[in-house]
């Protein structure tokens, strides 16, 4: 089956879903999800669940593959004249901003620029600081009536940019944190559709990663999986960034170890990308994991996690750079890892 991953990850960066506001990646997951589900259902939180069932007997194991449908994102937070003031919907580093154009989600959808006023109209700063995200302006060229007609406080604001393939392979865009990662999620659900799966399947795309991690909070609450496995980005490496704390676009994913790792599981990945001979790289989370592993693994009486990262370079921006066979990588993993799991993987997770 041919793996459609360009087509799908354009389609995925295109949607607006901001924190709190993933509808619209939420269907066009279900639609993709849909056809190889048992099951499929969306939460109260807004998440969306598709379950393929394995073939073990009842009671069965169960593995959650998670990746998040919201992106950083902008806010319209005052009317400033003609012009909107704007908050940030996620962490946001401003230093991008200025230039970008920008679609405001109001009654209808207005087009706009992200404008830095005259030094002389802001705040005292130091000279090599950028300027912050509060001095920022959305200039939509509508009057201050046309403007306040159209659009309200709180509606959310998108970068207007499409998809950009830069070289062999490499897509820049915004919204790849973590729209990526719902792509391998997704290639590996249809690989794994072809396969016989002792364990049910449970794909999850999860709200609010960005702000809390409200689907992570949530989303293992209704059927306790027995493991779960998150699928999220990391930091590409660019020029001259320290190599220890990066990652090089096309060295396929990293591997998270620390607290938030199971070893069983953590293991279980390592060998996966060997027996497939795919690259895999060893990515240190001394204390947290900044994924939505970190609120999964207490959910209930506790839950194994494991850590995938696609490497991403310029996070948070909306110029996010990935290499299309990392996530193919990250889907082939995915899906080793899974038809791996059987009884005696399932005993492997307990640490007494």
């Amino acid at each position: 089956m041919p793996d459609d991953l360009l087509g799908l990850l354009l389609d995925l960066m295109r949607l607006p879903a901001i924190p709190g506001r993933e509808g619209a990646v939420a269907d066009r997951l279900e639609s993709a999800w849909k056809p190889l589900a048992d099951d499929i259902r969306r939460t109260p939180a807004g998440s969306v669940m598709a379950t393929r069932f394995g073939r073990a007997k009842k009671p069965r194991s169960s593995v959650l593959l998670t990746a998040h449908m919201d992106a950083i994102g902008l806010a319209a937070a005052d009317f400033d004249g003609a012009f909107l003031r704007i908050a940030s919907a996620g962490h946001m580093f401003s230093e991008h901003l200025a230039g970008q154009r920008v679609l405001v989600h109001g009654k209808r959808l207005v087009p706009g620029l992200l404008v830095r006023p005259p030094d002389v109209c802001l705040p005292p700063r130091k000279e090599d600081e950028p300027v912050p995200l509060g001095g920022l302006l959305v200039d939509t060229g509508l009057s201050p009536r046309q403007l306040q007609s159209l659009v309200r406080i709180g509606d959310p604001i998108t970068f207007d940019r499409m998809g950009l393939q830069l070289g062999p392979g490499l897509i820049a865009g915004p919204a790849l944190d973590n729209r990526a990662g719902l792509a391998a999620i997704t290639l590996a659900f249809r690989e794994l559709a072809g396969s016989a799966v002792e364990w049910d399947v449970i794909l999850g795309g999860l709200v609010q990663e960005e702000t809390g991690g409200l689907g992570a909070r949530t989303a293992a609450h209704a059927a306790p999986p027995t493991l779960a496995l998150i699928v999220d980005t990391t930091y590409g490496r660019s020029h001259g960034e320290v190599e220890h704390l990066t990652f090089p676009l096309g060295g396929g994913p990293s591997n998270g170890w620390g607290p938030a790792a199971h070893p069983a599981v953590h293991e279980r990945l390592r060998l996966a990308a060997e027996r497939l001979d795919l690259p895999i790289t060893l990515e240190p989370m001394p204390t947290f994991s900044e994924s939505d592993a970190d609120l999964i693994q207490i959910s209930g009486s506790g839950i194994a996690t494991g850590c995938l990262f696609i490497p991403v370079r310029n996070m948070h921006s909306a110029v996010e750079v990935v290499d299309l066979e990392d996530i193919r990588h990250t889907a082939a993993i995915v899906a080793e890892f899974v038809r791996d799991l059987d009884a005696e993987a399932a005993a492997s997770l307990d640490r007494g």
